[in-house]
């Protein structure tokens, strides 16, 4: 048996008391707390299959079949220091039976998934982060395994974006206290870890922020984006009534509506349809939801008849450094933060402004996708302006 060092605890209580290790050429075993040598704990390590590993931690096998059905007859001890956590270790090692006083007893599961947990839930607690999938059936799909580079690149922009105002969404309902300790401007990107799967197109992706959507979870019972994702769920839960749709978009009016309109118009464009599951660690069940091409082409033709859809109202505040009342353009300054705007066509006239002062402006923020890139333009209308009090130079 090689030189192990430990990885993953996978079991902790009062201490680890299942760990995952691995040796120095990249073969996997499992460490199972067995004793306790003058305080310090004594371990059985074996090697296992990844797969075998694989199939305990998301509840298949449980724990003594696992060591039983090791791919070799060696099986070792080690007692380990706290200081040693982490460094090389050299386990006893033994090719006789594994005596029985340290086989765990039969039934010993990691976790409570059954044998026919949907492959999101699976993937969850396999990866200990919050997963999605996205499925589609494009045209190119149909006579091979294939998608076109830019409607790979159209559908993960558009629904990332989707989840990114969301996410804003759900950050603004936050208490206060709490805000700021997970207002992370990267909290709501995901990465792809499976570029495919067997099937329709199908693209695995999890969350970047695992701190965030696992650990965080704690302090709210469910991560910003877990709710994020709950909010996407609405949208298309109700694909079945045009008439719900459009009372759940003016519910949602202004970004988030508009990204979900710009997925729906990328979707037509492309000619499929959308499926996606998605779950996390403490899910025994996915989540999903789905869009059919005739639901798509009549979403969008719904959607696109509410005037200013896509458009917020925000409320900025700073010391102006232009206002051009020819041009009807301004500039407004809170600290490193610059925003430059128009003035809306019956908005107010920017004469009389002082330069250097401090202003509330109320806007409407436009966002329009730039085609090719997956980057948004915003632009700024200038609806209202008030003075802020003692905001002179003078």
């Amino acid at each position: 048996m090689n030189a192990i060092m430990f990885t993953k605890v996978l079991l902790y209580c009062d201490g680890p008391q299942i760990v995952e290790a691995k040796d120095e050429i990249g073969g996997y075993y499992i460490a199972l707390l067995v004793d306790d040598v003058e305080g310090r704990d004594r371990f059985l390590i074996c090697g296992v299959r990844p797969q075998s590993l694989r199939s305990f931690r998301v509840g298949h096998i449980d724990l003594r079949r696992l060591i039983l059905e090791r791919p070799t007859l060696e099986w070792g001890l080690v007692t380990v220091d706290d200081d040693t956590v982490g460094s090389l270790l050299h386990p006893e090692v033994y090719t006789e039976s594994i005596e029985e006083g340290f086989l765990p007893d039969s039934g010993f599961f990691l976790n409570e998934l059954s044998h026919d947990v949907d492959d999101a839930a699976i993937k969850a607690h396999e990866r200990n982060n919050l997963v999605l999938e996205l499925v589609v059936e494009p045209p190119e799909s149909a006579v091979g395994h294939r998608i076109h580079a830019e409607t790979l690149a159209g559908l993960l922009v558009n629904f990332q974006t989707l989840i990114k105002h969301s996410y804003k969404r759900v950050i603004r309902s936050i208490p206060a206290e709490l805000r700021s300790f997970l207002n992370r401007s990267d909290g709501h990107i995901m990465d792809v870890f499976v570029p495919a799967a067997a099937g329709s197109f199908a693209i695995w992706l999890e969350s970047t922020d695992q701190e965030g959507a696992v650990i965080k979870a704690n302090l709210l019972q469910e991560s910003p984006l877990y709710q994020a994702l709950d909010i996407v769920n609405e949208f298309f839960s109700c694909n079945e009534s045009t008439s719900d749709t459009l009372r759940l978009a003016r519910r949602y009016k202004g970004h988030l509506s508009g990204s979900y309109l710009r997925l729906l118009s990328f979707l037509k464009e492309a000619n499929t349809g959308l499926e996606y599951s998605w779950a996390t660690p403490h899910s025994l069940e996915k989540k999903f939801g789905k869009v059919s091409i005739d639901q798509v082409g009549r979403l969008v033709a719904a959607l696109s008849g509410v005037s200013n859809l896509g458009i917020e109202e925000i409320e900025l505040r700073g010391q102006v450094d232009k206002a051009d009342s020819t041009g009807r353009s301004w500039r407004l300054r809170d600290g490193t933060t610059v925003y430059t705007g128009s003035v809306k066509d019956d908005g107010p006239d920017l004469d009389g402004i002082v330069i250097g002062d401090r202003y509330v402006f109320r806007c409407l923020e436009r966002i329009e996708s730039i085609e090719g890139t997956g980057k948004e333009q915003r632009s700024l209308y200038l609806v209202e302006r008030e003075k802020l009090e003692g905001a002179s130079n003078d």
